[in-house]
């Protein structure tokens, strides 16, 4: 026998609540569309107040560059040249 002495909720508190939490989880996940402008700022900040400790060059706080994409692709072509000349053979 189970007693549930719990009184019972009524529908349209239910509902409220659903409705409120629905609403606070819209607010919760909406992205704030200034973020793009914001990281920029504040490492130039960083970079101002810092002399140059931290995000030194504006080039550390832009996104990489294509001659940086090519260097990392090379690398990893030789890295795994050498990987397979240097690996046991049957």
């Amino acid at each position: 026998m189970i007693h549930d002495n719990e009184p019972e909720e009524k529908e349209d508190e239910k509902e409220e609540d659903s409705a409120a939490m629905r609403a606070l989880l819209n607010r919760a996940l909406a992205s704030p569309k200034q973020d793009a402008v914001v990281l920029p700022e504040v490492q130039r900040k960083l970079r101002e107040r810092s002399r140059g400790k931290f995000y030194g060059t504006s080039w550390s706080a832009s996104p990489p560059s294509k001659v940086a994409i090519v260097i990392a692709i090379v690398m990893l072509v030789v890295a795994t040249i050498v990987a397979w000349v240097l690996s046991p053979r049957l």
